[in-house]
C-alpha cells in the first residue's frame, strides 16, 4: 500500500514559514531607531584614530548615544596668553545623545581607545555640581552646543612622562656641563 505524502501541505508550510521570516525583517527595518536623540559638537585637537560614524558615546560610563558625524575643520582660535588669532585645524565630532540625559556645562569629551581588544569610543565626563545644562539640539537645528575637549588618565598620564623625561634630560645636560674637563680643572686648581 502506498503512502499518501502531504506535498501540499508542507509547501503551504513552507512558503507559510518564508513569508513571516520576511515580514519581521521588514518590521524590523522599520522600526528603526525611535530613541530621541539631542546633538552636540567637541573638537578634539589631537587624532581621533580608530573613531568611526556609530561609535558609542558613553556618559559617565553608561552608554547613552552614538558618533553621528566627523569631519575635519579650520577655524580660528584666540590664544589665552597672547589674545592673539590664529588659524587652527580640528576633528569636529557630532555627538547624538539620548534626550533624557542632562549634559552640564562644564562637562567636558574624552577620546579613549582601548589598548588591546576594543573599539575607539567617546567618554563624556560630567560634573554634578553644576546646575546649568547645555541646550538640547535635534538634528538639523545648528549650531550644535558644544561639549569641550578634555584629557582622558591615560593622555594626562603619557603627557606627565613626557615632561619628566624632558626635565631628566635637562638635568643630565646641565650635570655633564658641570662635569666638563675645564670645570673639574679649575675645582683641581682652586683645591
Amino acid at each position: 500500500m502506498e503512502r499518501k505524502s502531504p506535498y501540499v501541505l508542507i509547501g503551504a508550510a513552507v512558503l507559510l514559514f518564508v513569508a513571516a521570516l520576511a515580514g519581521f525583517v521588514v518590521w524590523k527595518l522599520r522600526a528603526g531607531d525611535r530613541t530621541a536623540y539631542a546633538y552636540y559638537v567637541i573638537l578634539f585637537s589631537g587624532d581621533v584614530q580608530g573613531l568611526t560614524i556609530d561609535s558609542p558615546v558613553f556618559y559617565r560610563g553608561l552608554r547613552v548615544g552614538r558618533v553621528h558625524q566627523i569631519e575635519l575643520t579650520s577655524r580660528k582660535d584666540v590664544q589665552r596668553s597672547t589674545g592673539r588669532e590664529r588659524l587652527s585645524e580640528k576633528i569636529e565630532v557630532t555627538v547624538a545623545v539620548e534626550s533624557s540625559i542632562d549634559i552640564r556645562d562644564r562637562s567636558y569629551a574624552v577620546f579613549e581607545k582601548p589598548f588591546i581588544a576594543g573599539a575607539a569610543y567617546v567618554q563624556i565626563v560630567g560634573r554634578v555640581d553644576v546646575d546649568e545644562i547645555k541646550p538640547k539640539k535635534m538634528l538639523g537645528d545648528k549650531p550644535y552646543p558644544e561639549i569641550r575637549e578634555g584629557a582622558s588618565f591615560l593622555q594626562a598620564t603619557s603627557t606627565s612622562a613626557q615632561e619628566l623625561l624632558t626635565k631628566a634630560s635637562t638635568t643630565v645636560d646641565r650635570l655633564n656641563e658641570l662635569m666638563s674637563a675645564e670645570n673639574i680643572t679649575s675645582v683641581t686648581d682652586a683645591l
